[in-house]
Formats: structure tokens, C-alpha cells, sequence
């Protein structure tokens, strides 16, 4: 089974983002999500996690286990479209 590193990464290379794109749509700074990243950790701040359910419409569940849908039914992730803020991909 993947970690909750990989499952992070999978969220990443699914919208086409990096670190940065993610973590300025869900109202945290770049280095926190590299150490969610790095260490396998949830998000703890309340804010981050809605933001990860309702801006990326990310399942918590499947986060932090591995089982179920990566994505949400009903929520349209707000993501970039690919333009100069993540081109550099």
C-alpha cells in the first residue's frame, strides 16, 4: 500500500501542480506542505484541512489511509489551469 507521502504526490501529478501551487490554494505556506510531504503527516490546522476537501476536493480518508477515492463526489477542485503561475512544472 502507498504512504500518505506517495498519496500526496499521486494529488500532486493528478492537478499538475507542485508544492507551492497546493499549498497557496489551500492557505498554507510552500515548507509545510513539503514537510506533510516529507514526513507522511496529515494537515492539523483546521483551515488546511477544509482546504483540502473543499478547494482540491481531496478525501481525507483516502489521505490519510489509502482506501477509497482520492477525489470527493460533488466538488469541483479549484485548481489552476495551466498557466504562468505553474508552468514551470
Amino acid at each position: 500500500m502507498s504512504s500518505i507521502s506517495d498519496r500526496y504526490r499521486l494529488i500532486l501529478k493528478r492537478f499538475r501542480i507542485n508544492q507551492g501551487v497546493m499549498a497557496d490554494r489551500i492557505g498554507a505556506d510552500s515548507d509545510t506542505v513539503g514537510r506533510w510531504i516529507k514526513e507522511g503527516r496529515m494537515p492539523h490546522n483546521f483551515n488546511h484541512i477544509e482546504g483540502m476537501q473543499l478547494v482540491l476536493g481531496v478525501n481525507l480518508d483516502w489521505l490519510e489511509t489509502g482506501e477509497g477515492e482520492m477525489l470527493l463526489d460533488g466538488v469541483n477542485p479549484q485548481i489552476p489551469t495551466k498557466t504562468s503561475e505553474n508552468t514551470s512544472l
